[in-house]
């Protein structure tokens, strides 16, 4: 696992398959979209990656050696900071300087309301105009839902705060 400032980013020499995100608790969602961007990387001579962009005093679900045991020891876990300076990125200069300058991206997988960028202003539609301009693939995954409930960090949060453990675990794939 790397832990990476904006500043110390190498540029990539192979391209990557990446799914990024908090990933605050690595849930079922998040392991489809995993699978996806594994699948695309052994099939194109890429290196599976995972882009956890940790907020500044944030909380997880998982820690990062629970998250280790839990994600293919093939895949890479990139941890960025979230400092201001990438906070306030534009979300095409986030595309360019981040994922294709540094990491190299040759494609990436993600859910249809995934958000990023200063203010959260890029959005699928973004990503694909721009996996166009920059010359990686996207692959758009459904939600992966559970008892009828999307499953992602917020429901978890929920039932966790509700005292249903079970529900909880049972989303992210794995005991907490």
């Amino acid at each position: 696992m790397y832990e990476l400032e904006l500043s110390n980013i190498l540029k990539s020499e192979y391209k990557r398959a990446i799914v990024i995100g908090k990933i605050d608790g690595f849930h079922k969602g998040h392991a489809e979209l995993l699978r996806r961007a594994a699948l695309y990387a052994s099939f194109h001579d890429m290196k599976s990656c995972v882009l956890i962009m940790e907020p500044v005093n944030s909380e997880r679900i998982c820690d990062y050696e629970s998250l280790r045991k839990i994600i293919p020891a093939e895949t890479e876990i990139i941890v960025c900071k979230l400092t201001s300076e990438i906070a306030s990125m534009e979300y095409e200069t986030f595309i360019r300087e981040i994922l294709v300058d540094k990491l190299n991206i040759g494609f990436l997988a993600c859910g249809k309301d995934f958000r990023f960028g200063h203010n959260r202003e890029g959005n699928v539609d973004n990503l694909k105009e721009m996996s166009e301009k920059y010359g990686f693939e996207i692959e758009v995954v459904d939600d992966v839902c559970l008892d009828g409930k999307k499953v992602s960090s917020t429901e978890i949060r929920r039932l966790l705060k509700n005292g249903d453990k079970k529900t909880a675990e049972r989303m992210l794939g794995h005991s907490i």
